[in-house]
């Protein structure tokens, strides 16, 4: 067994800037990226990377630094703390993104090597330096598996037909809390409700997070950009799965984001988990308070449903026929 000598300061100057930054997330632990773990002690815990991050520590471990010093401290503080509390980090939704994206599998799989090799071959001191602004050796691996990225998950193809449905919505001439209203009671009627998918919406129609479309452009371009907000709520599906019960369970996933949207949409969703709260907070007292009255009334009527992907695959062909 290695013995490392750490310091107390690097593990403070590490620990504050993931926080300082607000780079870590879960619900109960870090419900707006401030670290408390009390009630979890003696779990196993691995955080979950999304695309940006991933991307960003792939190129990191290429080279041996980043361009973007700012970038290279937050992924090595980020790695520094993982490594120095024995948490295990995933980045399987962000190769499915990569490979949908790229259609190239071999990639995938020299991405995931490389992914693996960082938490294998860097050491404590390793991520210091390049804390420090240094230089680390490149890791040099080659594809060493045969795994199949070529998946489109079901979360990813629900959360596609959820931003068409939004961006339809958006081009009524409605008012922002009308158009959340009207997008919720069709998500009642017809789907699986989706908490921070909800929560995303009420801030899209609110406008207080940048639009799926800037300006009036093609159908192609529309999509596109649909499927590329479907993949970052994909990540915040796929993980609520885990942590929506976890408090007795031995393995505990937290999220790890750069993106503002994505961090956003949790500060709103985990803090006092009051939806009355939340609707002021996003839409203003008023209209907060008319909206949670219409919300409690549609839910008395809610029945559970399942995920059903041929339903929903219909769907989207109609919901991008209307684009």
């Amino acid at each position: 067994m290695k013995v490392y000598k750490i310091h107390e300061n690097d593990i403070k100057r590490a620990t504050e800037r993931i926080v300082n930054r607000k780079i870590v997330y879960h619900p109960q632990i870090s419900p707006n990226g401030k670290l408390d773990f009390t009630s979890y002690y003696g779990k196993n815990y691995i955080c979950i990377f999304d695309r940006n991050i991933y991307t960003n520590l792939i190129e990191l471990c290429k080279n041996g630094y980043l361009n973007n010093k700012e970038l290279q401290v937050d992924i090595a503080s980020l790695m520094f703390w993982m490594q120095f509390n024995r948490i295990n980090g995933t980045g399987g939704l962000a190769l499915l993104e990569y490979c949908h994206s790229s259609g190239n599998n071999t990639k995938s799989n020299i991405e995931n090597s490389i992914f693996k090799s960082a938490f294998n071959n860097y050491e404590p001191d390793d991520w210091i330096k390049l804390i420090n602004l240094g230089n680390v050796n490149p890791l040099i691996v080659n594809e060493d598996s045969q795994s199949n990225f070529e998946i489109e998950p079901d979360h990813y193809v629900f959360q596609y037909l959820m931003t068409l449905k939004m961006q339809n919505i958006d081009q009524l001439m409605l008012k922002g809390y009308e158009k959340f209203l009207v997008y919720f009671k069709w998500m009642e009627e017809n789907v699986l409700i989706s908490g921070l998918t909800l929560v995303y919406s009420a801030l899209l129609f609110s406008n207080k997070i940048k639009p799926l479309i800037r300006t009036q452009t093609d159908k192609k371009s529309i999509k596109k950009a649909c499927k590329n907000q479907a993949w970052d709520l994909c990540y915040l599906s796929s993980w609520s799965t885990f942590f929506w019960n976890d408090y007795n369970e031995e393995d505990i996933y937290l999220f790890c984001t750069f993106d503002k949207g994505l961090k956003s949409i949790m500060d709103h969703s985990f803090i006092g988990h009051n939806p009355e709260l939340l609707f002021k907070n996003i839409f203003g007292a008023k209209n907060g308070t008319y909206i949670k009255k219409q919300y409690d009334s549609i839910l008395m009527k809610h029945t559970k449903k399942t995920l059903d992907m041929d339903f929903i695959k219909q769907q989207i062909e109609i919901e991008e026929e209307q684009l």
